[in-house]
């Protein structure tokens, strides 16, 4: 055990999982949750939302935090979501700060969609990508996606459609006291290590969106402690650094599934039953070959892989040439680990949609 776990620890640790270029880490997305409530009550949503207070960030704010980042943290894009992001009442300055920050390249918004239809010119004018989320019974008509196409190619915006007719389980409230368990879904997250979806919440650095929202709802004031503090002290940038390679697990690992949870059907729940559905121990929401011998093998040979390396093949599945057949081929991953024979073809209604309307900018 002792020495399965000094190998894990090198593994992640290497020092070219992040590229640093002129000064700046380098990464591929930075989220902000622009307004951490929801117009939907998805169950068992990752970040909450049924049960966190509404909220909204502050553009000055922002423009604080995110500069400061800037000096020595780059993307290629910031994500903002939540939530649902078109909830909140003042969002392109929200996303004109994020582009005076220079943090990114392009800025994309990440939306269930309900709202895009109301959405002004000001809106379009200011984003890259927008990416919707169509849940069952709960997305836009035929129509409404159609005027959406329209008003993103005219302004040369990028535009997907993506079915989301399942989920997987993200937290438990029980949690475990199996650490080799917890390790596993750590050593195996996408979200951590793969996507490495870092967020920037109320003046705080966290790796994943996880470790906020699991300390906010189950430890009550507590959501800085799996953080690090934005500053300009000319220590920030090596401490950061050494914070996205540290391989500690964040404290919400105790309770969080990353991206090991058992698959469902999506359905809406109401609010009031949100947290008393994943009242159960992790043992029984964790999907049994999501952390199991082969899976951990591949977390720890893309943790060993030169990040050069990595970026590239990257790069390339997420061209719009090969990212419909990225995505089939991650169905049909997910149809195996759930013992399917055959996953639905590309093509077929039932996979699914994938769409853009103009240019891609990355």
């Amino acid at each position: 055990m002792a020495i399965r776990r000094s190998v894990e620890r090198f593994y992640l640790q290497r020092g070219d999982r992040y590229r640093v270029v002129d000064g700046r880490i380098l990464n591929r997305r930075l989220e902000i949750n622009v307004a951490e409530h929801c117009n939907l009550s998805c169950r068992a949503c990752s970040h909450l939302s049924p049960v966190v207070p509404k909220s909204l960030v502050d553009p000055a704010k922002i423009y604080r935090d995110l500069s400061v980042l800037a000096r020595c943290y780059h993307v290629k894009s910031v994500r903002v979501l939540g939530g649902e992001p078109l909830l909140h009442p003042d969002l392109e300055s929200v996303i004109d700060a994020i582009r005076r920050s220079t943090i990114c390249d392009s800025v994309w918004v990440i939306t269930n969609g309900r709202l895009l239809p109301r959405m002004t010119t000001a809106f379009w004018s200011s984003i890259d990508l927008v990416e919707v989320s169509l849940y069952p019974g709960q997305h836009l008509g035929a129509e409404a996606q159609d005027a959406c196409r329209a008003k993103a190619k005219q302004h040369g915006v990028a535009l997907r459609f993506h079915v989301r007719d399942e989920f997987q389980e993200s937290y438990s409230e029980a949690g475990t006291e199996d650490d080799e368990l917890v390790r596993r879904i750590f050593t195996t997250c996408n979200v951590v290590h793969r996507w490495r979806c870092h967020n920037v919440i109320d003046g705080w650095f966290y790796r994943c969106p996880q470790s906020h929202f699991i300390a906010k709802v189950l430890r009550d004031g507590a959501e800085h402690v799996d953080g690090i503090k934005i500053d300009d002290d000319p220590s920030f940038p090596e401490r950061l650094l050494a914070f996205l390679q540290s391989p500690e697990m964040p404290q919400a690992c105790t309770n969080c599934l990353g991206t090991a949870g058992r698959f469902f059907p999506h359905a809406q729940i109401r609010r009031k039953d949100f947290r008393s559905r994943q009242a159960v121990p992790t043992q029984d929401l964790v999907h049994p070959r999501l952390v199991g011998t082969a899976r951990l093998g591949l977390a720890r040979l893309e943790a060993a892989t030169p990040r050069p390396i990595l970026d590239s093949a990257e790069n390339a599945l997420y061209s719009p040439g090969l990212l419909p057949i990225a995505r089939a081929a991650q169905a049909t991953g997910r149809a195996l680990v759930r013992g399917i024979r055959r996953a639905p073809s590309p093509t077929s209604n039932s996979a699914p949609e994938l769409r853009h309307t103009g240019l891609l900018r990355r």
